[in-house]
């Protein structure tokens, strides 16, 4: 089932084809501002009908695109700046708890992505370049593009598990992506190794 306790429930497959379905919109038809035209609305309602067997109203399909444009935008600014905080195998980023606290005050629509990696970056990427910010946040379409080196969406959806309140696209909830030991031995290892250098140049001098 999509639906629980009166809110959709937002899985790999139904997110899937809500940005595919979005992207045939906008490349027939075209957009209406920043987001779709009033009659593709429908039509993407009944592709999730028909493959997802989900019952989405405008205001719950509209609720979600915005939640998942603002953290598309934010997954680009996390995405091109350095230090190479992106694991492009998990689709996560890299960040001490005091980053993470900077980051999401002044990000807090990415907040998400602490414990939550975007879906389908290639489809988001296809969906909002170009209209993921505006003003001094804002990202150019050609930036992006050169900049963005997007992973392939079939490579982490077994770590996406997202749930949406119908009524606010800020309430939305997302279970935590289930970490493997190797990617967790990893990431701790190179947190250790980033505080202290010095057991680092102690090992290569011991090993030569």
């Amino acid at each position: 089932m999509a639906e629980e306790g009166g809110c959709l429930r937002w899985i790999p497959e139904s997110i899937k084809c809500f940005l595919e379905s979005c992207i045939s919109e906008v490349n027939t038809v075209g957009r209406n501002g920043g987001s779709l035209q009033k009659n593709s609305w429908s039509k993407v309602a009944k592709s999730l009908h028909d493959v997802c067997g989900m019952n989405a109203t405008q205001k719950q399909m509209k609720n979600h695109y915005d939640y998942l444009k603002s953290k598309y935008a934010c997954w680009v600014y996390l995405k091109n700046k350095t230090g190479n905080l992106y694991n492009p195998e998990t689709n996560t980023f890299n960040l001490s708890e005091k980053e993470w606290d900077e980051f999401i005050k002044g990000h807090p629509k990415g907040k998400s992505l602490k414990s939550s990696p975007l879906a389908f970056p290639d489809l988001c990427q296809a969906l909002f370049d170009g209209t993921s910010a505006t003003g001094s946040r804002a990202y150019a379409p050609s930036s992006t593009r050169e900049r963005v080196s997007v992973v392939s969406s079939s490579s982490f959806t077994s770590h996406i598990h997202t749930i949406e309140n119908e009524d606010d696209e800020e309430s939305e909830e997302e279970v935590p992506a289930p970490t493997s030991d190797v990617e967790r031995t990893d990431v701790e290892r190179t947190n250790v190794e980033s505080k202290n250098p010095s057991n680092v140049d102690r090992t290569t001098a011991t090993s030569s």
